[in-house]
């Protein structure tokens, strides 16, 4: 397997240089140099470039996790910029992929410059090279071996403790059957807690280094027991989601994996507190801006190119055949918060599933996208990242997202009964999910082992 190096780094000219070095030094074969994608990167502003090229980083190392040596990321990432925006990068990919080391270079690092080395240390990376470390005459294949992995020593050193037999670290790792996610702490987080005793699972039974903190449960019924899973990173957005769903993943090799939690419906087609689950999701902002040329006048418009992934067929079926159990709505409704402004009947909707990196709150916006996808019932920040890792991760795990409406993205979201809104939405997708558990996850269970 060729171990890939990521460079966050604009200077063309270092990444030439540095491929040409690990040519040099024999080790084409074995390393190779990728990079996150630069075009569209926004203009002058921080907080979005910082976030395009942490999504674009993250997209890499989904696909090819297993694979990636390290993270080198340049300090000043544009050229001529004082901007030590880098570090903020390094940051977040580090708090990320905490098991995945994380360098920073840089060409400034002597006199007043200093104080970028100060910047490194107080945040959680792994180091700092300067690029002169890089230098064709003086770098070795000796040292391109050992760059990432003094790291990962010490991060495995930390992680597992030196006395430790890998035979007792076996013994102890946590599996699961399903693994359950929320974006958010309250109210989604705290929702699946009402719900289920969850206990904090050590970390010395993870199976590598986490900034996560992970929770578990087991659930008997009959001559079956199932394992649950839980986290929260408590950060909307996919990069966030996409993040965490691939860690829970890898960490615990569940079967399933599902996302919880409030999201947007469709105004007209749903009600606040319906049940949304994708039958598909996609990334409604990928795709290309346009102009076309009508009679001498300039048009601009947004070409979508959705690349969706579906839920299992089974599950699909099995889910369906709940909609016409008015008598399990009726039980979700009684035991769910007292929203007593909300006298409509609770309704259940499978279809197309949009996410997106930002949130919506503009009624023009939701009328384009229903122009993209017109039996669209919903829309969030994180399903599609969900989906997304779980094809991507390995062959086993199969994506569930099972979200309630807790508004339209429209403008007016932010009313007074937002909260009430959010929590009675986050309430029924959990109690949905304890029935999606009992009436089919349980199911295609076997007995226990």
């Amino acid at each position: 397997m060729i171990k890939k190096i990521i460079v966050i780094e604009m200077d063309h000219g270092f990444i030439s240089r540095f491929k040409g070095i690990i040519e040099s030094v024999g080790a084409k074969n074995e390393y190779e140099v990728v990079t996150p994608s630069f075009d569209g990167l926004p203009d002058n502003d921080e907080i979005l470039i910082v976030d395009h090229l942490v999504t674009g980083t993250s997209t890499i190392v989904q696909k090819h996790m297993d694979s990636i040596a390290g993270i080198l990321v340049d300090i000043r990432i544009i050229e001529g910029s004082e901007d030590i925006l880098g570090i903020d990068i390094a940051y977040k990919l580090k708090d990320l992929f905490p098991q995945i080391p994380v360098i920073n270079i840089t060409h400034h690092y002597k006199g007043d410059d200093i104080v970028l080395f100060g910047e490194v240390s107080l945040g959680n990376v792994d180091g700092i090279l300067p690029k002169s470390y890089f230098r064709p005459n003086t770098f070795t294949k000796k040292k391109l071996n050992g760059m990432f992995d003094i790291v990962k020593q010490k991060l495995e050193k930390r992680h597992r403790g030196s006395s430790t037999r890998t035979s007792e670290i076996d013994n102890r790792l946590v599996k699961a059957d399903v693994a359950v996610i929320t974006a958010l702490n309250n109210p989604e987080f705290s929702a699946l807690k009402k719900i289920y005793t969850l206990k904090k699972i050590p970390d010395q039974n993870l199976r590598f280094a986490d900034t996560s903190h992970y929770y578990n449960c087991e659930i008997k019924k009959g001559d079956k027991t199932l394992t649950i899973v839980a986290a929260t990173d408590d950060t909307m957005g996919m990069s966030a989601t996409t993040s965490l769903a691939t860690r829970i993943i890898q960490q615990f090799d569940p079967k399933y994996i599902v996302i919880l939690g409030i999201c947007a419906g469709i105004e007209g087609d749903t009600n606040i507190g319906d049940i949304l689950v994708a039958e598909h999701s996609y990334d409604y902002g990928s795709g290309k801006n346009t102009v076309d040329i009508v009679d001498g006048v300039r048009h601009e418009r947004f070409v979508p190119y959705h690349q969706p992934y579906r839920m299992d067929a089974k599950l699909r079926k099995g889910i369906s055949a709940m909609k016409n159990d008015d008598g399990l709505f009726a039980a979700i409704r009684s035991k769910s918060s007292d929203f007593s402004e909300n006298d409509k009947k609770l309704n259940l909707l499978v279809g197309p599933f949009a996410s997106g990196a930002a949130v919506i709150a503009n009624k023009d916006i939701v009328a384009d996208l229903k122009t993209h996808e017109g039996k669209l019932i919903g829309f969030d920040m994180e399903t599609y990242g969900v989906f997304y890792a779980a094809e991507n991760s390995n062959d086993k795990t199969k994506a569930i997202s099972i979200k309630a409406v807790s508004d339209f993205g429209t403008e007016s979201k932010n009313t007074s009964l937002k909260h009430a809104h959010q929590l009675y939405a986050a309430t029924n997708s959990v109690l949905f999910f304890k029935y999606v558990l009992d009436k089919v996850l349980l199911g295609y269970l076997k007995p226990d082992r």
